[in-house]
Protein backbone atom coordinates (compact mmCIF):
# COMPACT_ATOMS: atom_id res chain seq x y z
CA UNK A 1 0.00 0.00 0.00
CA UNK A 2 2.97 2.39 0.73
CA UNK A 3 4.56 1.68 -2.70
CA UNK A 4 1.28 2.31 -4.67
CA UNK A 5 0.73 5.48 -2.56
CA UNK A 6 4.62 6.61 -3.52
CA UNK A 7 4.40 5.60 -6.95
CA UNK A 8 1.10 7.69 -7.05
CA UNK A 9 2.88 10.81 -5.77
CA UNK A 10 6.08 10.56 -7.92
CA UNK A 11 2.93 9.99 -10.66
CA UNK A 12 1.33 13.43 -9.73
CA UNK A 13 4.76 15.40 -9.36
CA UNK A 14 5.34 14.23 -13.17
CA UNK A 15 2.31 15.68 -14.69
CA UNK A 16 2.36 18.59 -12.99
CA UNK A 17 5.96 19.22 -13.92
CA UNK A 18 4.90 18.32 -18.07
CA UNK A 19 2.03 20.92 -17.19
CA UNK A 20 4.40 23.58 -16.45
CA UNK A 21 6.82 23.33 -18.95
CA UNK A 22 4.67 22.29 -21.79
CA UNK A 23 1.31 22.58 -21.35
CA UNK A 24 1.14 26.48 -19.69
CA UNK A 25 0.51 29.53 -21.79
CA UNK A 26 3.18 31.21 -23.58
CA UNK A 27 4.15 34.41 -22.66
CA UNK A 28 4.29 37.02 -25.67
CA UNK A 29 4.67 40.63 -26.59
CA UNK A 30 1.39 42.24 -27.30
CA UNK A 31 0.82 42.81 -31.35
CA UNK A 32 0.30 46.17 -31.00
CA UNK A 33 1.65 48.98 -28.65
CA UNK A 34 1.38 52.89 -28.94
CA UNK A 35 3.25 55.55 -26.49
CA UNK A 36 0.83 58.67 -26.22
CA UNK A 37 4.31 60.83 -27.17
CA UNK A 38 3.36 63.72 -28.22
CA UNK A 39 4.44 65.28 -31.91
CA UNK A 40 6.27 68.21 -33.18
CA UNK A 41 7.97 68.97 -36.16
CA UNK A 42 11.72 70.09 -35.83
CA UNK A 43 10.49 73.27 -37.33
CA UNK A 44 7.69 74.36 -35.06
CA UNK A 45 6.68 77.48 -37.36
CA UNK A 46 7.33 75.71 -39.88
CA UNK A 47 10.72 77.94 -41.15
CA UNK A 48 13.35 75.56 -42.24
CA UNK A 49 16.23 77.79 -41.67
CA UNK A 50 19.32 77.10 -38.80
CA UNK A 51 18.51 76.10 -35.98
CA UNK A 52 15.39 74.16 -36.87
CA UNK A 53 16.41 72.56 -40.29
CA UNK A 54 18.99 70.46 -38.13
CA UNK A 55 17.21 69.94 -34.99
CA UNK A 56 15.87 66.65 -35.12
CA UNK A 57 18.10 65.30 -32.43
CA UNK A 58 16.60 68.23 -30.18
CA UNK A 59 12.99 68.03 -31.07
CA UNK A 60 13.39 64.29 -30.43
CA UNK A 61 14.83 64.22 -27.22
CA UNK A 62 12.02 67.36 -26.41
CA UNK A 63 9.05 64.62 -27.37
CA UNK A 64 10.63 62.39 -25.17
CA UNK A 65 10.72 64.34 -22.08
CA UNK A 66 7.02 65.63 -22.78
CA UNK A 67 5.61 62.13 -22.74
CA UNK A 68 7.66 61.85 -19.55
CA UNK A 69 6.27 64.65 -17.53
CA UNK A 70 2.72 64.40 -18.52
CA UNK A 71 2.18 66.66 -21.84
CA UNK A 72 -1.60 65.73 -22.33
CA UNK A 73 -1.91 67.04 -26.17
CA UNK A 74 -1.43 64.98 -29.18
CA UNK A 75 1.14 68.28 -30.59
CA UNK A 76 3.38 70.11 -29.08
CA UNK A 77 2.11 73.70 -29.40
CA UNK A 78 4.54 75.49 -31.41
CA UNK A 79 6.00 78.63 -28.95
CA UNK A 80 6.55 75.42 -26.18
CA UNK A 81 8.14 73.54 -28.95
CA UNK A 82 10.27 76.34 -29.99
CA UNK A 83 11.46 77.62 -26.42
CA UNK A 84 12.36 73.74 -25.27
CA UNK A 85 14.26 73.04 -28.41
CA UNK A 86 16.42 76.17 -28.23
CA UNK A 87 16.80 75.85 -25.00
CA UNK A 88 19.02 72.29 -26.24
CA UNK A 89 20.27 73.98 -28.96
CA UNK A 90 22.11 76.16 -26.10
CA UNK A 91 23.02 73.69 -24.03
CA UNK A 92 25.01 71.79 -26.78
CA UNK A 93 26.67 75.00 -27.96
CA UNK A 94 27.52 75.80 -24.41
CA UNK A 95 28.87 72.47 -23.04
CA UNK A 96 30.07 70.18 -26.80
CA UNK A 97 30.91 73.30 -28.74
CA UNK A 98 28.27 73.04 -31.21
CA UNK A 99 24.52 71.99 -31.89
CA UNK A 100 24.43 70.09 -35.76
CA UNK A 101 24.65 66.47 -35.95
CA UNK A 102 24.93 64.78 -32.67
CA UNK A 103 26.57 61.06 -32.13
CA UNK A 104 24.37 59.33 -29.85
CA UNK A 105 26.95 59.36 -26.89
CA UNK A 106 26.66 63.34 -27.23
CA UNK A 107 22.74 63.14 -27.08
CA UNK A 108 22.66 61.23 -23.87
CA UNK A 109 25.70 62.84 -22.43
CA UNK A 110 23.10 66.07 -22.67
CA UNK A 111 20.06 64.41 -21.64
CA UNK A 112 22.30 62.38 -18.61
CA UNK A 113 23.65 65.98 -17.00
CA UNK A 114 20.71 68.51 -18.09
CA UNK A 115 17.33 67.06 -17.84
CA UNK A 116 14.90 64.84 -15.51
CA UNK A 117 15.68 61.61 -16.81
CA UNK A 118 17.95 59.48 -18.95
CA UNK A 119 19.51 57.67 -21.60
CA UNK A 120 21.81 55.17 -22.73
CA UNK A 121 23.07 53.78 -25.84
CA UNK A 122 22.54 50.16 -26.76
CA UNK A 123 24.54 48.57 -29.47
CA UNK A 124 23.28 46.21 -32.03
CA UNK A 125 19.70 45.98 -30.76
CA UNK A 126 17.12 44.01 -32.31
CA UNK A 127 13.29 44.90 -33.15
CA UNK A 128 12.42 42.35 -30.39
CA UNK A 129 14.41 45.38 -27.26
CA UNK A 130 13.22 47.78 -29.00
CA UNK A 131 9.59 46.43 -28.79
CA UNK A 132 10.42 45.36 -25.29
CA UNK A 133 11.20 48.90 -24.66
CA UNK A 134 7.89 50.12 -26.19
CA UNK A 135 5.95 47.52 -23.91
CA UNK A 136 8.10 48.95 -20.73
CA UNK A 137 6.52 52.47 -21.44
CA UNK A 138 9.87 53.61 -22.40
CA UNK A 139 10.17 55.89 -26.17
CA UNK A 140 13.66 54.56 -28.13
CA UNK A 141 15.46 57.19 -30.35
CA UNK A 142 17.12 56.03 -33.35
CA UNK A 143 19.81 57.88 -35.16
CA UNK A 144 19.83 57.01 -39.22
CA UNK A 145 21.50 57.67 -42.68
CA UNK A 146 17.89 59.01 -43.49
CA UNK A 147 18.38 58.11 -46.88
CA UNK A 148 17.65 54.81 -46.47
CA UNK A 149 14.23 55.61 -44.78
CA UNK A 150 13.30 56.28 -48.30
CA UNK A 151 10.54 58.87 -47.03
CA UNK A 152 9.60 61.15 -49.25
CA UNK A 153 8.65 63.95 -47.37
CA UNK A 154 12.34 64.48 -46.59
CA UNK A 155 14.26 67.81 -47.58
CA UNK A 156 18.38 67.71 -48.14
CA UNK A 157 19.25 68.01 -44.87
CA UNK A 158 17.84 65.13 -43.26
CA UNK A 159 19.04 62.56 -46.13
CA UNK A 160 22.26 62.24 -44.35
CA UNK A 161 21.38 62.13 -40.56
CA UNK A 162 18.61 62.39 -39.03
CA UNK A 163 16.92 61.00 -35.82
CA UNK A 164 13.69 60.40 -34.72
CA UNK A 165 11.42 58.68 -31.70
CA UNK A 166 9.97 55.29 -32.09
CA UNK A 167 6.49 55.50 -30.10
CA UNK A 168 5.32 52.34 -30.73
CA UNK A 169 5.10 48.98 -33.32
CA UNK A 170 2.69 46.67 -34.96
CA UNK A 171 3.29 43.22 -35.86
CA UNK A 172 0.72 42.71 -38.31
CA UNK A 173 2.27 45.51 -40.70
CA UNK A 174 5.58 44.74 -39.27
CA UNK A 175 5.95 48.36 -38.81
CA UNK A 176 7.49 51.11 -35.97
CA UNK A 177 5.11 53.64 -35.46
CA UNK A 178 7.04 57.00 -34.67
CA UNK A 179 7.08 60.66 -34.34
CA UNK A 180 9.03 61.73 -37.27
CA UNK A 181 10.26 65.89 -36.63
CA UNK A 182 11.29 66.25 -40.19
CA UNK A 183 8.02 66.76 -41.46
CA UNK A 184 4.81 67.89 -40.52
CA UNK A 185 3.35 65.08 -41.94
CA UNK A 186 5.36 63.10 -39.39
CA UNK A 187 2.44 62.36 -36.74
CA UNK A 188 2.24 58.48 -35.92
CA UNK A 189 4.45 58.26 -39.05
CA UNK A 190 5.10 54.61 -39.65
CA UNK A 191 8.29 52.83 -40.61
CA UNK A 192 8.83 49.12 -41.66
CA UNK A 193 10.98 47.13 -38.94
CA UNK A 194 13.37 46.25 -42.02
CA UNK A 195 13.75 49.76 -43.30
CA UNK A 196 14.32 51.19 -39.73
CA UNK A 197 16.93 47.99 -38.67
CA UNK A 198 18.37 48.88 -42.30
CA UNK A 199 18.70 52.51 -42.00
CA UNK A 200 19.85 52.31 -38.56
CA UNK A 201 23.54 54.33 -38.29
CA UNK A 202 25.45 56.54 -35.63
CA UNK A 203 26.81 59.87 -36.98
CA UNK A 204 29.80 59.38 -38.57
CA UNK A 205 31.61 62.55 -40.22
CA UNK A 206 31.17 61.58 -44.07
CA UNK A 207 30.44 58.03 -43.88
CA UNK A 208 27.47 58.31 -41.61
CA UNK A 209 26.18 55.25 -44.09
CA UNK A 210 28.61 53.43 -42.43
CA UNK A 211 28.10 54.23 -38.88
CA UNK A 212 27.38 51.68 -35.88
CA UNK A 213 24.23 50.38 -35.55
CA UNK A 214 23.18 52.03 -31.92
CA UNK A 215 19.76 52.73 -30.80
CA UNK A 216 19.19 55.36 -27.62
CA UNK A 217 17.02 53.75 -24.66
CA UNK A 218 15.63 55.78 -22.09
CA UNK A 219 13.56 55.71 -18.84
CA UNK A 220 12.09 58.66 -16.47
CA UNK A 221 13.65 56.75 -13.24
CA UNK A 222 17.23 58.07 -12.25
CA UNK A 223 19.49 55.27 -12.16
CA UNK A 224 22.95 55.93 -13.63
CA UNK A 225 22.96 59.53 -13.77
CA UNK A 226 22.18 61.13 -10.19
CA UNK A 227 25.59 61.66 -9.88
CA UNK A 228 26.65 64.03 -12.65
CA UNK A 229 26.85 67.75 -12.04
CA UNK A 230 26.46 69.04 -15.30
CA UNK A 231 25.81 72.66 -14.07
CA UNK A 232 29.12 72.57 -11.54
CA UNK A 233 27.38 74.27 -9.01
CA UNK A 234 28.55 71.38 -6.44
CA UNK A 235 24.83 69.56 -6.54
CA UNK A 236 24.81 65.99 -8.01
CA UNK A 237 21.47 65.84 -10.49
CA UNK A 238 19.94 63.67 -7.58
CA UNK A 239 20.71 66.71 -5.28
CA UNK A 240 19.14 69.11 -7.62
CA UNK A 241 15.97 67.05 -8.43
CA UNK A 242 15.26 66.63 -4.51
CA UNK A 243 15.64 70.33 -4.05
CA UNK A 244 13.54 71.37 -7.23
CA UNK A 245 16.70 73.48 -8.66
CA UNK A 246 17.78 73.98 -12.75
CA UNK A 247 19.72 71.32 -13.72
CA UNK A 248 21.22 73.71 -16.43
CA UNK A 249 21.79 76.74 -13.84
CA UNK A 250 24.13 77.00 -11.31
CA UNK A 251 22.54 80.21 -9.51
CA UNK A 252 18.93 78.84 -10.04
CA UNK A 253 16.77 81.93 -8.25
CA UNK A 254 19.42 84.63 -9.66
CA UNK A 255 19.85 85.74 -6.45
CA UNK A 256 23.81 85.38 -6.85
CA UNK A 257 24.63 82.33 -4.31
CA UNK A 258 24.85 79.16 -6.37
CA UNK A 259 22.60 76.45 -5.67
CA UNK A 260 25.25 74.64 -3.30
CA UNK A 261 25.80 77.87 -1.36
CA UNK A 262 22.09 78.05 -0.27
CA UNK A 263 21.31 74.13 0.18
CA UNK A 264 24.39 74.23 2.63
CA UNK A 265 23.46 77.37 4.54
CA UNK A 266 19.51 76.45 4.99
CA UNK A 267 18.38 78.99 2.20
CA UNK A 268 16.06 78.20 -0.60
CA UNK A 269 17.82 77.92 -3.89
CA UNK A 270 14.89 78.48 -5.87
CA UNK A 271 13.62 81.85 -4.34
CA UNK A 272 15.22 85.25 -4.47
CA UNK A 273 14.30 85.79 -1.00
CA UNK A 274 16.12 89.23 -0.78
CA UNK A 275 14.15 90.55 -3.64
CA UNK A 276 10.71 90.37 -1.52
CA UNK A 277 8.72 93.63 -1.77
CA UNK A 278 6.79 94.99 0.80
CA UNK A 279 3.64 92.86 1.67
CA UNK A 280 4.45 89.96 1.02
CA UNK A 281 3.06 87.21 3.36
CA UNK A 282 5.45 84.83 4.14
CA UNK A 283 6.02 81.60 6.42
CA UNK A 284 8.38 78.37 6.52
CA UNK A 285 7.69 75.00 6.15
CA UNK A 286 8.84 74.37 9.88
CA UNK A 287 7.08 76.81 11.99
CA UNK A 288 3.59 77.67 12.39
CA UNK A 289 4.17 81.37 11.88
CA UNK A 290 3.29 83.82 9.43
CA UNK A 291 4.34 87.25 8.38
CA UNK A 292 4.48 90.02 6.01
CA UNK A 293 7.35 91.95 4.72
CA UNK A 294 7.98 95.52 5.74
CA UNK A 295 10.76 97.44 4.73
CA UNK A 296 13.51 94.42 5.80
CA UNK A 297 11.72 93.77 8.90
CA UNK A 298 9.09 90.77 9.37
CA UNK A 299 5.67 91.54 11.11
CA UNK A 300 4.07 88.70 12.36
CA UNK A 301 0.45 88.42 11.73
CA UNK A 302 -1.41 87.11 14.99
CA UNK A 303 -4.29 85.07 13.68
CA UNK A 304 -6.37 84.11 10.84
CA UNK A 305 -8.93 86.34 11.56
CA UNK A 306 -6.25 88.42 10.60
CA UNK A 307 -5.26 87.29 7.87
CA UNK A 308 -9.13 87.40 6.68
CA UNK A 309 -9.56 91.18 7.60
CA UNK A 310 -6.73 91.88 5.12
CA UNK A 311 -8.07 90.03 2.54
CA UNK A 312 -4.70 87.63 2.48
CA UNK A 313 -6.13 83.61 2.04
CA UNK A 314 -2.80 80.89 2.60
CA UNK A 315 -2.62 80.87 -1.28
CA UNK A 316 -1.08 84.31 -0.84
CA UNK A 317 1.48 82.68 1.27
CA UNK A 318 5.14 82.42 -0.27
CA UNK A 319 6.97 79.56 1.44
CA UNK A 320 10.75 80.41 2.51
CA UNK A 321 13.50 79.08 4.60
CA UNK A 322 13.53 79.40 8.02
CA UNK A 323 17.37 80.39 7.68
CA UNK A 324 16.10 83.61 5.73
CA UNK A 325 13.07 84.43 8.32
CA UNK A 326 15.75 84.34 11.69
CA UNK A 327 18.70 85.89 9.64
CA UNK A 328 17.61 88.41 6.84
CA UNK A 329 14.77 90.20 8.35
CA UNK A 330 14.83 92.09 11.28
CA UNK A 331 11.77 92.09 13.92
CA UNK A 332 8.89 93.94 14.01
CA UNK A 333 5.44 94.93 15.32
CA UNK A 334 2.88 92.14 15.30
CA UNK A 335 0.29 92.89 13.03
CA UNK A 336 -3.05 92.49 15.36
CA UNK A 337 -5.59 94.19 13.37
Amino acid sequence: MKQQCNRMTVGLIYSFLIFLFLGSPTITLSATKSLPVPFSSQAPDGIWVEPWKTACEETSTMLIEMFYFGYSKDKVDVETAKEKIQRLVYLENKYLGYNKDNKAAHIVEIINKFLPWEAYVVKNPTIEQIKQEIDNGHPVMVPVHGRELVNQYFRTEQSYYHVFVIKGYDDETEEFITQEPATRFGLDYRYKYDIVMTAMHDYRPGDTQNGRKVAIFTRKEIIDSGNTDGDSDGLTKSEELKHKTILWLDDSDGDGYSDREEVIHGYSPILNEVGFKNGTIIKSPTSPHIYMIEKHTKRRIRSMRVMKNHGWTMSDVVEVSQKFIDFKLKEGKVLSE
